[in-house]
């Protein structure tokens, strides 16, 4: 009995190292400047032994549209710059053509839209995106997946694309 006891716990600690080692952390951090009474935010993110660092930097009027994404991997016990694409595994083909097929899908939607069509009257299409030229961030129990298409403060409200998943949906593409 004590040997299957013992068996049992083991299986278990093993188990439970494996979920807390998928599992993603985040921080987010406020910063105030004298430019902006907004404050910049700054979240970080940790899954395994990547970070992913967003900040987010508010205009004149506390929109938060303008973002940079940054990721790194922990190498030397230093963090290094690297690429979106060292979180993925084999499969990331098939991950980037379902986002791209989502971001595809929102383009078509916006740039028929009587009421936003205007702002893509200059954009005939978009590329095909790679892991590596999209913005990752991490919202509660969901990864996700941005673009932006750089496009005025006017056409704000559909000037990007956010393709979300959660995170146990997509883990079959992680490292």
């Amino acid at each position: 009995m004590a040997f299957f006891r013992l068996i049992f716990t083991l299986l278990l600690t093993l188990l439970l190292g494996v979920i807390s080692a998928q599992t993603v952390t985040c921080t987010e951090t406020e910063a105030v400047t004298e430019d902006s009474e907004y404050p910049t935010i700054t979240k970080t993110c940790f899954y395994k032994n990547i970070k992913f660092v967003e900040v987010a930097y508010p205009d004149h009027i506390g929109r938060y549209a303008h973002r940079e994404y940054s990721t790194f991997i922990c190498g030397d016990s230093q963090w290094v710059e690297a690429r979106n694409s060292v979180m993925f595994n084999r499969r990331l083909a098939k991950l980037e053509k379902i986002i791209n097929e989502r971001i595809q899908a929102d383009f078509r939607e916006f740039s028929t839209d009587s009421l936003t069509r205007d702002c893509f009257e200059r954009m005939d299409s978009i590329p095909f995106y790679s892991i590596n030229d999209l913005g990752i961030s991490f919202h509660e129990e969901e990864i996700w997946f941005s673009v932006d298409w750089g496009m005025s403060w006017a056409c704000l409200p559909v000037s990007s694309s956010i393709v979300s998943f959660p995170l146990c949906e997509i883990r079959k593409y992680l490292r």
